[in-house]
């Protein structure tokens, strides 16, 4: 249930989500964006904390874990998106 409201909340932004089966982790690919700035801003401004791929040998990769509770993930991919949208403003 997790999986698909990532994945849903995701959809219109180019992110490509690593599936993997068997865990509560999610890799987005976020190549797209500048990672830096964009863990720049979610630390800063929105709040938010998704781990860097980079730590464990997945560059521009952000691993968040969706083994939480329903509200506690609405909120971390609310401020996710903020972020993002943050981002393509500056």
């Amino acid at each position: 249930i997790n999986f698909k409201y990532v994945k849903e909340q995701l959809k219109d932004y180019p992110i490509k989500i690593n599936e993997f089966d068997g865990t509560y982790l999610l890799w987005l690919d976020v190549s797209h964006y500048d990672i830096n700035k964009l863990i720049d801003i979610m630390y800063k401004e929105t709040k938010v904390g998704f781990m860097s791929g980079e730590v464990y040998g997945m560059d521009n990769h952000l691993r968040i874990n969706i083994g939480c509770s329903k509200f506690k993930l609405e909120e971390g991919v609310k401020r996710f998106k903020r972020a993002l949208e943050i981002l393509e403003v500056k």
